[in-house]
């Protein structure tokens, strides 16, 4: 079979890979998660990470959030639970380092490129 030459994707091909960039992308940072045991945390425990991670208390924490801080508490131990930690420090040290890992592809690489296990690969421009 081959391939005649021409336009290298079409209009629908490009609408659908617009559409599911983000989606493909989701699954390729929680595969990259789980292959780098990054335990996945809920948007509101990874804030309240970053928090921890600031040096704020759980009262400081859980004004911000305007929350109590029995819920702060909670979050935090479930992040132990996750992590498979006992402190704050060793659950910030275990998921902080990755935390510049966004789910957005233009965070993680440069436009048009997507990056995998160091290497960057060229993705075709959409749009």
């Amino acid at each position: 079979m081959s391939r005649e030459s021409g336009p290298d994707f079409s209009e629908r091909d490009l609408l659908l890979l617009r559409l599911l960039r983000p989606h493909l992308h989701e699954v390729f940072v929680a595969a990259e998660r789980r292959r780098s045991r990054i335990p996945h945390l809920t948007p509101r425990e990874r804030e309240i990470l970053e928090l921890v991670g600031q040096g704020c208390r759980s009262a400081d924490i859980a004004s911000r959030l305007f929350i109590s801080v029995g819920t702060v508490r909670k979050h935090v131990e479930h992040i132990f639970e996750r992590t498979g930690v006992r402190t704050r420090s060793a659950a910030v040290a275990l998921v902080l380092p990755y935390a510049g890992q966004a789910t957005r592809p233009e965070a993680t690489a440069p436009a048009g490129r997507l990056s995998r296990g160091g290497s960057v690969l060229p993705v075709p421009a959409i749009g």
